[in-house]
């Protein structure tokens, strides 16, 4: 069996998953949400390399195997792997050399609870340590992608991924709240059907939500017991693990009773029994608690662990310190409690029962990467040791998860690592002072925020000193005044066939050189959207701060028919807002309040889309867009 599916906690306003709602809304708005995902994802097949492989002596080391410590000793690393441990006897050439004295060569960690949606997530996970991530809930589009590239080897700047997919769930049950349709469970006897479904999609691992929201003071509907007994059924049929989200005592003693593999959260509305406790040592069940999202959730904000730490300040950027800060709203009935969870981990751990470590990011309180050290904090506040608490970010994830290839740094092991100043072993803050990362064997290239340039366009300089023309279409080249520029958006990499074409034309509006004509055809299957975004950051899918602009203009031209333009922005957590225009036979003007679109501030916007979700051919042109104060 390879991997085990779990439900998420609570009834989390996940970031993440407003993102899944852009890939798969069939509306007018998830049409919008479908290209910005999908430009996500050209993005990140566009951007990614092969990087040449070089060979690394890393000497005088002491080494975390994922198990025991071990040195110093000195580690060679070769075509990507771990080639030696101990005395090399004959190095090869074009050597690396990396003094080790005072440092600690630990694997790379293996983040067991996330929603990755953007290549950005998995860079930024890679920066603090993470090597790999398990999604728990995903666009299978999306997840696909990635993967394809990280099997073509392209994916050495960023952390690896694992998904479950599409979770089980029920008609209206969590999971189903946030706007985006999704595939849901209407009987026992279709289980085994819709879990290979999934696989089909390409989950790695089936995720089971059995969530009621008693615990956190709401309510939904979710699987009947025969539900989630016929679920995991399936799943193990299909030699694949089967992981549930829970938030109570009495929803993981049934899922556990059926067979479970994995609880993704751990229930803190009560103190777990011995009966319970014992059941899951035989059955052999591991627990991702998540420690840093349900604290947060139970009314407590315990993130300034990570955000005054000198060695990890340096590179959260605004939109992690933004995450960072956020919180669950409190609701009448909420009965869990960080005294409980602390209680449960250790009885747990005392147990036998396997502990990893997962954030859940991107939910309120959590940024990916940078949890993984919250959560190695809270473990710790729960009575686990430095070293027990390293396996749980290493060795043991890879063993729950039949990862053989990570998670360990023995001979033939894949060289993910970091290396770290100091002790984690001793002193597991030292996991944060971090000298350097390891993916494949590749190292990571690790900027703080004020060391980052922009390096995708040559005019992002402009947004900064009063520039507000975003393109006047004037020039012989498709150009902007600031950021990463426009690029042509369609559905096809969610399996769609619509077409785009983005082509200057002369005369413009007001008589000016030219003009951009977006035309193109949207096909009748769902998702369908074609049209052309730009990207006001230093990179696609960056946010910028363009809050001292009011409003955003621009000048239209075609044949009378309705066409969208779209804000993209970060509070909204990653759902779009979108506007209707028409485009008259002559030139018009149009101007919309930024605040205008669901009270967008322009703190953090990622993306102007103008294009058609409508099925059928379309023709028309845009010129002189601007922002104005």
């Amino acid at each position: 069996m390879s991997l085990a599916y779990v439900v998420d906690p609570c009834e989390a306003e996940c970031q993440d998953f407003k993102l899944y709602w852009l890939a798969l809304n069939r509306n007018s708005l998830s049409t919008m949400s479908h290209r910005i995902s999908i430009f996500a994802i050209l993005v990140l097949v566009a951007t990614s390399k092969i990087y040449a492989q070089q060979a690394a002596l890393f000497e005088n080391v002491t080494v975390f195997d994922g198990e025991k410590i071990v040195g110093p000793t000195d580690v060679l690393v070769e075509k990507g792997k771990i080639a030696a441990l101990g005395t090399v006897k004959e190095l090869p050439e074009d050597l690396e050399r990396v003094d080790g004295t005072g440092k600690t060569l630990m694997p790379g960690m293996i983040d067991c609870h996330n929603h990755a949606f953007f290549e950005a997530h998995l860079q930024v996970a890679a920066v603090f340590g993470v090597t790999t991530e398990m999604d728990m809930m995903s666009v299978p589009q999306l997840s696909r992608a990635i993967k394809q590239q990280q099997a073509l080897g392209k994916a050495t700047n960023r952390a690896d991924m694992y998904s479950a997919g599409a979770a089980v769930t029920v008609n209206d049950g969590h999971g189903t709240q946030f706007g985006f349709p999704v595939p849901t469970l209407d009987k026992a006897v279709n289980a085994a059907d819709f879990v290979t479904a999934r696989k089909s999609e390409g989950s790695d691992f089936i995720k089971i939500i059995y969530e009621d929201g008693s615990a956190y003071g709401f309510s939904r509907p979710t699987l009947s017991e025969e539900m989630v007994k016929a679920a995991i059924l399936a799943a193990h049929d299909l030699d694949l693990l089967a992981v549930a989200h829970v938030s109570t005592q009495d929803g993981a003693r049934l899922v556990v009773k059926h067979g479970i593999d994995g609880l993704v959260h751990l229930f803190c509305d009560e103190k777990i029994d011995d009966a319970l406790l014992k059941e899951m040592a035989s059955r052999k069940v591991f627990v991702v608690p998540t420690a840093c999202v349900v604290s947060n959730a139970s009314g407590k904000n315990l993130t300034s662990m990570v955000t005054s730490d000198e060695h990890l300040t340096p590179f959260l950027d605004q939109e992690a310190l933004n995450s960072l800060a956020q919180t669950f709203p409190r609701r009448a009935g909420l009965s869990s409690s960080l005294e409980i969870l602390n209680h449960n981990i250790l009885k747990l751990h005392q147990s036998g029962i396997p502990i990893l470590a997962g954030t859940d990011a991107q939910n309120p309180g959590t940024s990916h990467g940078v949890s993984m050290h919250h959560e190695s904090r809270l473990l710790q506040k729960a009575g686990l040791k430095p070293l027990e608490i390293l396996r749980s970010c290493t060795s043991l994830p890879a063993q729950c998860f039949d990862l053989a290839d990570r998670g360990w740094l023995r001979v033939g092991s894949r060289a993910d690592m970091i290396l770290v100043n100091g002790s984690p072993h001793k002193t597991i803050s030292d996991l944060a002072n971090i000298a350097g990362v390891w993916k494949g064997g590749h190292r990571i290239k690790r900027k703080s925020t004020s060391d980052r340039v922009d390096t995708m366009s040559p005019k992002s300089a402009g947004v900064d000193t009063e520039v507000s023309l975003i393109s006047d279409f004037d020039g012989e080249k498709l150009e902007s005044g600031f950021g990463a520029g426009w690029a042509d958006s369609t559905d096809t990499i969610m399996g769609g066939s619509s077409t785009v074409n983005l082509e200057l034309k002369k005369d413009g509006a007001n008589k000016s050189k030219g003009a951009l004509s977006i035309s193109g055809k949207t096909r009748a299957q769902q998702p369908a959207f074609a049209g052309a975004m730009f990207s006001p950051g230093n990179a696609p899918m960056q946010p910028k701060d363009l809050s001292k602009y009011k409003q955003l203009t621009f000048w239209s031209k075609g044949d009378g028919s309705s066409f969208q333009v779209m804000l993209f922005f970060q509070k909204r957590g990653f759902t779009p807002s979108m506007k209707s225009f028409q485009a008259d036979k002559k030139w018009t003007k149009h101007a919309f309040d930024i605040s205008g679109f669901d009270g967008c501030e322009g703190t953090d916007i990622i993306g102007v889309w103008f294009g058609s979700g409508s099925a059928g051919e379309f023709d028309f042109q845009i010129d002189q867009v601007q922002l104005e104060e």
